[in-house]
């Protein structure tokens, strides 16, 4: 089973309980004028919700690695079943 959810455009959104992100592209779009970015939370619960959103600053102010948030997001429980 996915989890299908209408997104902010109305659209039938299939999240397919794996992890997505733009980590590894962030630096490039950031060089090409890219100021502002959405992390978009499903239905994690609080704990993981502050770990991903740190795990991103973490990595925008330069203390982590791409790697190191790719390893948080891997450790979000699956609440999809």
């Amino acid at each position: 089973d996915n989890l299908v959810l209408a997104d902010l455009g109305c659209r039938n959104t299939v999240f397919m309980a794996e992890s997505q992100s733009g980590v590894y592209n962030l630096n490039d779009w950031r060089r090409a004028g890219v100021g502002r970015l959405r992390i978009e939370l499903v239905d994690e619960d609080g704990k993981d919700s502050v770990d991903i959103v740190t795990a991103y600053l973490g990595f925008l102010s330069g203390g982590r690695q791409a790697h190191e948030v790719w390893s948080v997001l891997e450790g979000v429980r699956d609440s999809n079943g």
